[in-house]
């Protein structure tokens, strides 16, 4: 497995143009399209904590010889709209003689904006050529190759010796398609996997990554089973600690003078987490209108199959995690 470094920064705009253009078989862009790669590669930022600063969400308090920001409204109760369009003008794009501008524009010849309905696609077409060198090369020697944005896979049979000409190839490929694309050593992983009882067994051949089998896409496979990584279990967790942080904390101020008991009967368990999936244990038959993180568990159990029996078993305690960690914040909440 292979991991390209900062890819959406790191995409030069001059390349981009030319798979455009070969894209849609023209020598320049049409301009139509050439608005839009203007608009993709020239996009425009504000910085979060300067915007709130300007705004009145944030100050900032003296902490030894260092400063650090204080909000003056938490997130949960920060308006969805932060300012006025008069405000806007005024004190985010500096459309007066008070204040400068907060916009900052991208002038560098590379880099497009993550998270933009487009991006996705320009970053697949900007390794088209890429995929279809890698496509070859792993045919040609009975593999298979896969990205997803800037994840990698590459299997193939053979050793050590495949493994490591493969490796080698796609990092030398990758130097092919703009200075600053590349390929993160410290991320790369070549593992080997052979029959063994109950399944297959694995051998780590090279990279800091692997000591657990191999991890991809959010999935970790140790020749016998599926799993969810322990990374995406992690930001599972911190996502559910920080709503229930937030949850506390509005218990305490709407009950004031209860004590913990009173307060923790107030917090509905059920509803809570029925935001991120199953009120009971974990079962991967029931459905869910909307995508939550249960449906993305659930449909990994379907499509791994037996392999993913295990899955079920990382969540079972889901509950268990969520009480305890609410009679926690609550306690320290009442502390404060």
């Amino acid at each position: 497995t292979l991991d390209i470094s900062k890819f959406f920064e790191s995409i030069d705009h001059e390349l981009l143009r030319q798979k455009w253009c070969a894209l849609l078989g023209v020598a320049d862009l049409p301009n139509d399209h050439r608005a839009v790669f203007r608009a993709i590669t020239r996009y425009a930022i504000v910085d979060r904590d300067a915007a709130y600063e300007r705004l009145g969400y944030l100050t900032w308090q003296a902490k030894g010889s260092s400063r650090i920001p204080v909000y003056t409204t938490g997130f949960k109760d920060m308006p969805r709209q932060l300012c006025s369009n008069a405000e806007f003008r005024e004190k985010i794009c500096g459309k007066g003689e008070t204040f400068a501008s907060l916009i900052e524009t991208n002038k560098d010849n590379f880099g497009i904006p993550q998270g933009s309905p487009i991006s996705d696609l320009l970053a697949n077409l900007y390794l088209i050529d890429f995929d279809s060198a890698l496509e070859t090369y792993v045919d040609a020697i009975g593999g298979a190759f896969f990205r997803y944005s800037d994840d990698i896979i590459i299997i193939i049979p053979g050793g050590d010796a495949e493994a490591v000409a493969a490796r080698d190839f796609a990092m030398a490929e990758i130097k092919m398609h703009g200075s600053k694309i590349v390929i993160k050593e410290s991320k790369t992983s070549v593992l080997r996997y052979y029959p063994a009882p109950g399944g297959q067994a694995f051998e780590k051949l090279h990279g800091e990554q692997g000591e657990n089998g191999l991890e991809y896409l959010g999935f970790r496979y140790d020749g016998k089973s599926a799993y969810l990584r322990d990374s995406t279990l992690s930001r599972l967790y911190r996502k559910v600690t920080r709503s229930i942080r937030a949850e506390a904390r509005a218990l305490v101020r709407r009950y004031p003078g209860k004590d913990q008991a009173y307060i923790e009967g107030k917090f509905n368990a059920p509803e809570f987490m029925q935001r991120y999936g199953r009120v009971a244990d974990f079962d991967p038959r029931s459905d869910y209108d909307s995508w939550t993180f249960w449906t993305y568990a659930k449909r990994a159990i379907e499509t791994f199959g037996p392999l993913g029996k295990p899955i079920g078993g990382q969540l079972k305690n889901y509950g268990k995690i969520v009480r305890t960690r609410m009679k926690h914040e609550i306690g320290k909440a009442l502390a404060a």
